[in-house]
């Protein structure tokens, strides 16, 4: 919940952002620039120093994934061999995105309709994110739970 709590302030309520549903869908489509933005605003971790040789790893896109990977060369001990490190670790790990099957901008994109349009709203965000039906009830369900727990935890 604390995560998804993170994620509704970064798209809706900094005021030096998107104040539009328009303009967050239009970023959720440069999918380079909506990764920045989550990364800027803490959704989504920056870099990440490797555990192996503690050196920054990249973000890398693979299909449908975001992956953290390291590929720099590193020494192997009490040898002059040198090898590729092979550490790997998704993006999503331990954000509102862990274990999501949609991807970043889709999952953005619905968060963003499910907050700003108008009931009834199945059937758009369904035609426009191109989802089934057991998707969005899923989901709504998520937003609706989280919404319940941000508002409880503050009254």
């Amino acid at each position: 919940y604390r995560l998804y709590s993170a994620f509704l302030k970064a798209i809706m309520a900094c005021q030096s952002c998107f104040n539009t549903l328009l303009s967050f869908s239009d970023l959720c489509y440069r999918e380079r620039d909506l990764i920045s933005f989550l990364q800027d605003h803490l959704v989504l971790p920056g870099p990440i120093a490797c555990p192996r040789c503690e050196k920054d790893c990249y973000l890398a896109r693979e299909d449908t994934r975001l992956r953290f990977r390291c590929q720099r060369q590193v020494k192997v001990p009490k040898t002059r061999k040198t090898k590729k490190c092979s550490f790997s670790v998704t993006a999503k790990k331990g954000t509102f995105f862990e274990g999501c099957h949609l991807d970043v901008p889709t999952v953005c994109r619905f968060v963003a309709c499910w907050l700003l349009v108008h009931h009834p709203k199945k059937r758009f965000i369904m035609e426009e994110l191109q989802v089934s039906s057991r998707t969005f009830v899923d989901w709504s369900s998520f937003c609706r739970e989280v919404c319940m727990h941000y508002l409880t935890s503050r009254s």
